[in-house]
């Protein structure tokens, strides 16, 4: 709102980040396919399997994962692909996936 009036739909598209989204949908894309592979299940077995039952264990191998694949990619990307992952594992091990999910967006945020 500028001085009591609304900016027109055509002021406003030349406003947005459109490579912003591009990316973001990209890798939404992206995510939603690779999740029909069975990928995101191949790693979240690994991950239990290195944590060797440990909550604390899983944890620290999932922020690691997350900051170090946020060193090179958007954090918005990393967690469209370590989210699953999480969400899927904690699933498995019928636990909150919560406390994960907000680790690794911590983590994420510092690791980018």
């Amino acid at each position: 709102m500028h001085e009591g009036y609304t900016e027109s739909i055509r002021q406003l598209m030349l406003h947005l980040e459109w490579s912003t989204l591009g990316l973001l949908f990209g890798m939404m894309l992206l995510v939603g396919e690779l999740s029909h592979t069975g990928i995101f299940e191949w790693c979240a077995v690994r991950l239990l399997v290195a944590s060797k039952g440990s909550f604390v264990r899983l944890l620290i191998l999932l922020c690691t994962l997350t900051a170090v694949a946020s060193a090179f990619l958007d954090n918005v990307t990393t967690m469209l692909l370590v989210a699953p992952v999480t969400i899927d594992m904690c699933n498995i091990l019928e636990v909150d996936p919560r406390p994960y999910l907000i680790g690794e967006v911590i983590l994420s945020n510092i690791g980018g």
